[in-house]
């Protein structure tokens, strides 16, 4: 028997750039997709761009490689991608696996956690409410118009085949083991494309909902949606802030008479959700659905 063979980079060259320019992605829909279903999507999705090829890959997953670094990067940066009722997820190439499979249906979002009472408002509870929801990369505290001013929002890996939830309900336990009220925290979702608010899931509408549903169990309405965000604080700057009695007011700091702009790049504004949801005449806090790409 010959002895192993031996190569170097040279004959990889290809490989290795191929590997550079792709991603490893999940197409979720009604049924498995085939390569030309893939293939179609991201054309849809990405018609001006330059051209993406999609290739099969195992555990159900496809590879798709990008004709520059550039497009690679934004694709993922903005991902997850949604076209109708489908929900295209991505990550850096990894050889496929079943891990792989089952961490793409996990998809990051923002979730926004409203009701918080004035002594919860911390970052560490926020922390733990929304690791309720899924792994949490990222938490803070953001400066808000609506009173109280500011909303606790965290970054949260969210498995997308399961119904979201729409409110906590937390209580305190006090040092003597006693238990302090229950009270609820209402939830909101940025950056969500397409939602069924009978069945509570991400990636289909109401006329396409084949689920049923459990005795009890209800829907919601587009108080769920949250579109946009504040300027991000750090505890301390935020207790300052409450303390001085500073109001947080739009892209503006008021303290007094006197007024500092936030950077246009970085402000925006966040609705609270309505107190009794889509019963508010006025309209406030229901949200607007973005519309599909």
């Amino acid at each position: 028997m010959a002895g192993p063979v031996v190569f170097n980079d040279e004959v990889l060259e290809a490989g290795q750039n191929r590997a550079r320019l792709s991603l490893i992605g999940r197409l979720r829909c009604s049924s498995h997709p085939s390569r030309n279903r893939v293939q179609h999507t991201v054309n849809n999705l990405w018609a001006k761009r330059a051209p993406v090829t999609v290739l099969d890959a195992d555990h159900g997953l496809f590879q798709l490689v990008f004709s520059n670094a550039t497009d690679r990067q934004e694709a993922l940066g903005k991902a997850p991608w949604f076209l109708h009722s489908k929900i295209l997820t991505l990550k850096k190439w990894e050889t496929p696996s079943e891990q792989v499979f089952q961490e793409l249906a996990r998809v990051p979002y923002l979730v926004q956690l409203w009701n918080l009472p004035e002594e919860y408002r911390t970052v560490a509870l926020g922390r733990l409410l929304a690791s309720q929801l899924g792994t949490v990369v990222d938490a803070g505290m953001y400066a808000v118009w609506e009173n109280p001013g500011c909303v606790f929002k965290a970054r949260v890996l969210i498995d997308v085949s399961s119904p979201l939830q729409h409110r906590l309900e937390a209580r305190k336990r006090n040092a003597d083991g006693s238990m302090g009220e229950p009270f609820r925290v209402s939830l909101k979702y940025e950056n969500i494309k397409t939602i069924c608010f009978r069945c509570r899931r991400i990636g289909h509408n109401q006329s396409f909902c084949s689920f049923d549903l459990a005795t009890g169990e209800d829907g919601f309405g587009p108080e769920i949606i949250g579109n946009r965000t504040g300027l991000k604080l750090n505890e301390n700057s935020y207790a300052t802030a409450r303390r001085s009695g500073i109001n947080w007011g739009g892209n503006v700091w008021r303290h007094g008479a006197r007024a500092t702009p936030y950077s246009r790049s970085n402000t925006m504004l966040i609705e609270a959700p309505s107190r009794f949801g889509r019963e508010n005449s006025d309209g406030r806090g229901q949200g607007t659905l973005p519309r599909d790409f």
